[in-house]
């Protein structure tokens, strides 16, 4: 018994595997289609261009008490800081305002007399 033809055609046949992979750097853009910005570049991606001038970290808000506020870094208790974060949370406020309440409570009624030098 013969074997039935198949039907369409390979593509491979006449070509190898990869022959139609083919190399487009040295080509031009039609004319009459503006391009796209590849993914190497960042031409004409106004985003990027728009932040370069505010690297860093943010410098906050910008509201009146600013000046008020200063950054500290502590170390802290694992489950101190997770009852603080619930009390936030529950409290419906941030985990700063959550601090500052919390260091008015504890410091309320204290005499506390300044560090000298400072």
């Amino acid at each position: 018994m013969s074997k039935k033809p198949r039907l369409g055609h390979d593509p491979f046949k006449d070509e190898g595997p990869l022959s139609f992979i083919r190399d487009t750097r040295a080509e031009t853009p039609k004319a009459g289609k503006p391009s796209k910005p590849g993914n190497t570049s960042n031409t004409g991606n106004t985003k990027i261009r728009a932040r370069a001038g505010k690297a860093g970290r943010p410098k906050g808000t910008g509201a009146p008490d600013r000046e008020l506020w200063t950054r500290a870094t502590f170390i802290v208790r694992r489950d101190k800081l997770d009852k603080l974060r619930a009390v936030a949370y529950w409290d419906r406020t941030n985990l700063k305002r959550a601090l500052d309440k919390a260091l008015d409570h504890y410091l309320k009624g204290k005499a506390v007399k300044p560090v000298p030098g400072e």
